[in-house]
């Protein structure tokens, strides 16, 4: 392994080391300390440096997958498709990513975002699970197949208790009015509210999506290591 190679895999191992530490405080508490990516970018920045100096980058292409990668992080933000904590994972990544020399790797970004779609489709599916196993989770409810379709997959049904257990977790979405009950369905991260004075009820199942972009990564990696 000649010495700038060397620089890359360091590079490599800095950024999923980031973003590892970034998936565990996600997944545990859904909050990441800012210093995680100050530390990271501290270390990334100067072997991305040395990268650039000796040329085996092509600037050209890294700036546009680093501008198509703020763009998308600036976008996701403002229109609440996703947390903060998610805008900074990507534009991480499109800053200490750079692509390579091939279609697939041309934005890395945009690749590992479809590489993190297979844990967040598991997730999904464990929505479902839970759901699933929820026998009155519709009683009382006036909603189409289309709000119940969303409901077993973007929610939970969960008892007071279980809200307190997994509250960091989720956002509640059941409303009480004059018609009955309701579900707040939108396509943004929705806000915090108080939980409805009912036994059991629907919540919003808050993603830890930084995880799922370390695992993206990590495949991501992968892919570059095989191909």
């Amino acid at each position: 392994m000649c010495f700038h190679d060397a620089i890359s895999l360091l590079r490599s191992l800095v950024v999923a080391g980031t973003l590892w530490v970034a998936a565990y405080q996600d997944f545990r508490t859904r909050e990441i300390d800012d210093k995680v990516w100050i530390a990271g970018t501290l270390l990334a920045t100067p072997l991305l440096a040395a990268e650039l100096a000796s040329g085996r980058i092509v600037l050209q292409l890294y700036l546009l997958s680093l501008a198509v990668s703020l763009a998308l992080a600036v976008l996701s933000l403002k229109l609440g498709l996703t947390g903060e904590a998610d805008a900074i994972a990507f534009a991480f990544l499109g800053f200490f990513e750079p692509p390579r020399l091939s279609p697939l790797f041309a934005v890395p970004l945009g690749t590992i975002l479809l590489l993190s779609l297979v844990p967040t489709a598991f997730f999904a599916a464990y929505n479902v699970y839970w759901n699933l196993g929820k026998p009155q989770k519709f009683e009382g409810y006036r909603l189409n197949t289309l709000e119940r379709l969303v409901a077993l997959v973007a929610m939970r049904y969960v008892s007071r208790e279980e809200y307190e257990r997994y509250s960091y977790m989720l956002a509640p979405a059941t409303r009480v009015d004059a018609d009955g009950l309701k579900i707040e369905i939108g396509v943004g991260i929705p806000g915090r509210a108080e939980p409805p004075s009912l036994p059991g009820f629907w919540a919003t199942a808050l993603a830890p999506y930084v995880t799922f972009i370390a695992l993206g990564y990590s495949a991501y990696l992968a892919l570059c290591w095989l191909l």
